[in-house]
Order: structure tokens, then sequence, then C-alpha cells
């Protein structure tokens, strides 16, 4: 598969802009190849008019971001400007329903790689950063209804990685999707020529804050046990 055209998946739900006619969108990103070679992320992605500033692993030095594909059906090219909404479901194409919401597991899994805490994820410069390129790419897909064959196009040594990534999903299946969200890409500024969609962390989520949820939580049943 050609690296300058390449199908992704697409999501759309919460907009930047709400309104039931999309008006002309300012969000603008352009995407750039990096690790991966099997025709999806990582890519890095710079941006443009956000209204927040874009969660990555703060290894790129010009300040862009990691992004990975959500669905295969769509392409684009790199270094070329597309129009942003931002959203929590896929509006066209790729696997499952139309709209598709996005996966809790592909937003845990996307949100572990962006804070540097993927089990198993290589964040080096080598063989190893692509090899858990394709391996994360291949766990989004699948987890999306993207593909069929989890490891599709992986040698041994990320098929072993995308065994440990779903695994690790699994077992976060419960949580929800945070702060992670999808990035409707269109070429036109009326939201018109769908791209590829990606995926983008709006912001750090606060420490403790699951686990302060989790207390109050036991408090409330606490209560209401002890007043039953």
């Amino acid at each position: 598969m050609s690296r300058s055209s390449i199908v992704v998946p697409a999501v759309a739900c919460l907009a930047l802009l709400a309104s039931p006619a999309m008006a002309d969108l300012t969000s603008t990103v352009k995407l750039f190849d990096s690790y991966g070679s099997n025709g999806g992320g990582e890519f890095l992605v710079q941006y443009s008019n956000f209204s927040f500033t874009p969660v990555g692993t703060g290894l790129d030095p010009q300040g862009r971001f990691e992004s990975f594909c959500l669905e295969r059906t769509e392409t684009i090219g790199f270094n070329t400007t597309y129009y942003v909404e931002l959203n929590d479901e896929a509006v066209t194409g790729g696997g499952g329903p139309n709209p598709d919401p996005i996966g809790n597991e592909t937003a845990y899994l996307y949100q572990q790689f962006v804070e540097g805490n993927l089990n198993g994820y290589d964040y080096g410069t080598g063989n190893g950063r692509k090899h858990s390129a394709n391996a994360l790419q291949n766990a989004i897909w699948y987890l999306e209804q993207e593909i069929t064959n989890k490891y599709l196009d992986l040698n041994g040594t990320e098929r072993n990685l995308v065994d440990l990534f779903l695994a690790d999903a699994a077992a976060h299946a419960g949580n929800s999707i945070g702060s992670v969200r999808v990035m409707n890409l269109y070429a036109n500024a009326d939201g018109t020529g769908h791209k590829q969609d990606q995926l983008v962390m709006t912001h750090v989520p606060a420490p403790g804050a699951a686990l302060l949820g989790m207390i109050g939580l036991a408090g409330v049943g606490y209560v209401r046990r002890r007043f039953a």
C-alpha cells in the first residue's frame, strides 16, 4: 500500500461547532509519515486553530502530536491541509454501525500510548518503534472492526505485540473514553470530502481523578446501606 495515499478509520460526534448544518470549519491539520509500515500510524500531526493543545508523547521536537487511524476505507495525503471536526464516533465507512462510536478499548490503548505507558511499546527510534506502531495500528483496526485478522501484514514480533496490546485493552474494557476524541478530516472547510479520521487526546487526565471518583461512589454506597 502506498504511504502517500493511506486508507484509515473515520469517526464523528461532538462537533467543534455545534450546529445542525455544519458551518465552515476553521481547525486544520497536516499529517506526516512517522513510524509504521502497514499503511497506518504512527502519523505526526501538525495542527492549527485548535481550541485546546493536543497531547503528544513529547518526543517530537517540532511540537506535533502522534496519531493513529481509525478506519481503512478513506485516504489521506501527507503535507496536505485538512479541516477538522472533533467527535467521539465515526460518521462514514468502515466496520460497525454508521455513525460508529469510538470503543473504550481503543481509547484506552491510545491514551496509554500518548502518556508513554503502553506496556510493550518501544518509544525508541529504530525497528522496535516500527514494529510497535504496526501492532498498535492493527489492534485499533481490529477493535474498531476494520479488520477481522488481527495479524494482517504483521511479522512474528508484531503478532506478539498485538496480542499483548489487545489483552491489555480487554482488561480495561470498562474504562470510559476519557479525553480521547476523533478528528474527522475533510478536504473542504464546509465539511465535504471525507478523509481518513485520526485519534487525538484533548488533555491529560487529572492525577487521581479516577481514584477520587471510585472513593466517592463507595461512600455513596456505604451511606445507602447505612440508612437502608
